[in-house]
């Protein structure tokens, strides 16, 4: 029987795969035999500006999109996001099986509609945990109250991974007992890679994928590599992908005379793209900021690093996020303090064991193709009962 299934996000870019909902929705679609409206809610300042609406109904795409168009300031953007949220549920949601949000205030709209019997089961997708989200006490708090209701009133809650609920009963937001939850953690397109895909790369080649963002990462990179040829590793080269302090970075490679092996590539937005270039690669790294503790990332279920091991890439991280530990555990890569040399000093114990390293790393990576994840996970498999 087909599933009608409603997904409502918000995103912040304007690439249109590699999100968490975005790689939910394809795999609905690939299942066959789902009807699927996905309404994504623009955030931040980089993001498309209008609502939109996309319908996936017979093999049939239809897309719709909203005549105001802003998203910041965000707290007004929220408003503006419940309101239509409210009327497009009202408009398309009826004899919807499955409303899937992937944040509180847009889950508070599923759970309207499943109050008027629009909605059979809600689903709040938990992507990530931040104690102030708010710099404002009053706002922060009630963000915080609406997270609570979301969590205990919704069929089920789908954190990227337990410590984000966790944090959040530590810092006395919720009571962890009255929660339905089912791991669902960040993925990568793993099974879509060949063998042979794995078997064409530099490992002398450093990889970075994410944000270039000074004084949060980046600020290693020109030392990592002056530290890594002063190890003797004089053919390193180190490959950047990502956006933000490029103009800062590129300086101070130029100003170390380090162009020769330094390549910042900048923000490529097709994912399939930097696949291709990760796969060259011979290490990936990692560092996230830790003395930052209102930090994302101490509770992230970070994406890059997913896709580092989905490209078979052994990875030099710091401890600061959750999967840190069990990258060692696997023996798919190495913990570092937040320091360029004991970076460098973790790539060359990875370069001197290097095939243990890399078969290790694509088999941890193949746990978290998205077809195995959104597999494990019933209430997208299962006939969906009132």
């Amino acid at each position: 029987m087909q599933k009608k299934i409603v997904v409502y996000s918000h995103n912040g870019h304007n690439s249109f795969r590699g999100n968490w909902d975005e790689e939910l929705v394809n795999y609905l679609l690939c299942q066959g035999g789902n009807e699927v409206l996905h309404i994504r809610f623009p955030f931040g300042q980089e993001s498309l500006k209008s609502i939109r609406l996309l319908f996936y109904r017979d093999g049939q795409k239809k897309i719709k999109e909203s005549l105001i168009k802003f998203s910041q300031p965000e707290i007004t953007s929220y408003f503006k996001d419940l309101f239509h949220g409210v009327l497009y549920g009202l408009r398309y949601s009826r004899n919807t099986d499955l409303f899937v949000g992937t944040n509180c205030l847009l889950v508070l709209v599923g759970l309207c509609l499943r109050k008027i019997g629009f909605v059979k089961k809600v689903v709040y997708v938990v992507i990530d945990y931040t104690p102030t989200r708010f710099s404002n006490r009053l706002i922060n708090y009630f963000y915080y109250f609406l997270d609570r209701i979301a969590c205990y009133y919704s069929d089920e809650v789908w954190p990227l991974n337990k410590k984000m609920l966790e944090g959040r009963e530590k810092d006395g937001k919720i009571n962890l007992n009255r929660v339905r939850f089912v791991e669902v953690p960040f993925g990568n397109n793993s099974l879509s890679f060949r063998e042979a895909d794995y078997n064409n790369f530099n490992k002398h080649r450093i990889v970075y994928f994410g944000g270039i963002i000074k004084n949060k990462g980046c600020e290693l990179f020109v030392p990592l590599v002056k530290s890594l040829l002063a190890s003797g590793l004089l053919d390193v080269e180190l490959w950047i992908v990502g956006g933000g302090d490029i103009d800062y970075l590129k300086k101070e490679i130029s100003d170390n005379n380090l162009d020769y092996c330094i390549n910042v590539l900048g923000r490529i937005e097709n994912q399939k793209d930097v696949d291709k270039i990760l796969l060259t690669g011979g290490v990936a790294i990692a560092p996230y900021y830790p003395e930052d503790k209102n930090s994302f990332s101490y509770y992230s279920d970070p994406g890059k690093v997913k896709i580092y091991l989905g490209c078979g890439l052994p990875i030099v991280i710091t401890g600061v996020p959750p999967i840190a530990s069990s990258i060692m555990k696997n023996n798919a890569g190495l913990v570092a303090d937040y320091s360029a040399d004991d970076f460098s000093d973790k790539i060359m114990k990875i370069l001197s064991n290097y095939s243990f390293y890399k078969i290790n790393a694509i088999k941890f990576g193949k746990n978290f193709d998205w077809n195995n994840i959104f597999d494990r996970v019933s209430l997208l498999n299962k006939k969906i009962d009132k």
